[in-house]
């Protein structure tokens, strides 16, 4: 089952898809019938049939978690995907693994018996989406916390601020965005409880990916004296750092055999670069970002859910894998233990 999780309104949803099934018609003369489930969209193209999930504006971490969603859709029904634009690249990667879309812009990729259609280049006006306060930067950062540590959110104001050094008054606003929003229930004076969690996993990492990291001034750097994974050999500690990406990846499952080295630190660790000879290259190997939480660490590896949205971020399918062992082992039981 593929769940429609909140992500869009479902006015902005039926606008998606009643604008990709029309582009569709005009191109090919396909009728696109849909209907709305309990937790996905129910489409047909000829006798095609498919589970559709819609997105808004796309990135790679949208594509990374429509591979994944794949491979959970059941088999009876394809998965489809539905947005407002992909790119020609997209397009390209999609049809190379096998994932069905639609676009608002008319380009599309459908394979399923008695039907193949392919359509890409296709421009459109692509409309940013305006984060609400929750997934703005201190909102980022104070989810984060919440998502890691059961029943943080019901600590006290003074507690969250210090703990995630967000300040008193925006601990209390984002508070109160999460229960308009839907994501925070209150019960009697003093209990603070999140719900919908899963949801606001999915919402966390895809604003993280899009909106929050670029803002971590990520300088991409290679090495001048070592070659290959030689930061296999490196000891973050002595740096009070810790590896993200597909090297915190590698460490938390054991799954993958990382061809980049990601590192969060407080800053751009000039020892480090001295010691091994690192140099600015927007090609290199290894990444350096400012770190941004307090806690949640595991031994010298960033908190899972900050990997995991790293690997999704990607969208290829050895760092998915290894995403969603992460995701399994990690994250799941804090993220679907609805109050």
């Amino acid at each position: 089952m593929i769940f429609r999780v909140g992500l869009l309104t479902m006015k902005t949803e039926n606008e998606i898809i009643k604008n990709a099934a029309r582009m569709l018609n005009l191109q090919t003369a396909l009728e696109v019938k849909y209907k709305s489930g309990a937790a996905d969209y129910e489409l047909a193209i000829g006798a095609a049939k498919f589970t559709a999930e819609i997105k808004g504006a796309f990135s790679n971490a949208k594509l990374g978690d429509a591979m994944l969603g794949m491979k959970r859709a059941a088999a009876a029904a394809p998965y489809l995907l539905v947005t407002e634009y992909v790119t020609q690249p997209q397009a390209e990667k999609m049809r190379e693994l096998g994932i069905n879309f639609l676009d608002a812009a008319g380009n599309a990729f459908l394979d399923a018996p008695g039907l193949f259609v392919f359509i890409s280049g296709k421009k459109a006006e692509r409309r940013a989406e305006k984060p609400i306060s929750i997934f703005r930067p201190a909102g980022i950062k104070l989810l984060l916390a919440f998502l890691l540590k059961p029943n943080f959110e019901n600590a006290d104001y003074r507690t969250i601020a210090r703990e995630t050094n967000v300040s008193y008054t925006t601990v209390g606003r984002i508070l109160s965005d999460l229960e308009k929003g839907g994501y925070l229930i209150k019960r009697g004076a003093n209990e603070r409880f999140l719900t919908n969690k899963t949801e606001l996993v999915k919402r966390w990492v895809f604003a993280y990916s899009e909106q929050f990291r670029p803002k971590l001034g990520a300088v991409r750097y290679r090495s001048t004296r070592h070659g290959g994974r030689w930061w296999t050999d490196v000891d973050l500690s002595e740096y009070k750092a810790v590896w993200g990406g597909e090297t915190g990846g590698a460490i938390l499952t054991k799954h993958l055999k990382p061809q980049t080295a990601t590192v969060y630190a407080a800053s751009t660790l000039p020892k480090l670069q001295a010691k091994y000879g690192l140099v600015r290259d927007e090609k290199g190997e290894i990444e350096i970002l400012r770190k941004f939480w307090t806690f949640g660490e595991v031994g010298n590896v960033a908190p899972p859910l900050v990997v995991y949205a790293d690997l999704l971020a990607t969208a290829d399918e050895r760092n998915l894998e290894t995403a969603q062992i992460i995701y399994d082992e990690y994250l799941s039981k804090n993220a679907e233990a609805d109050s």
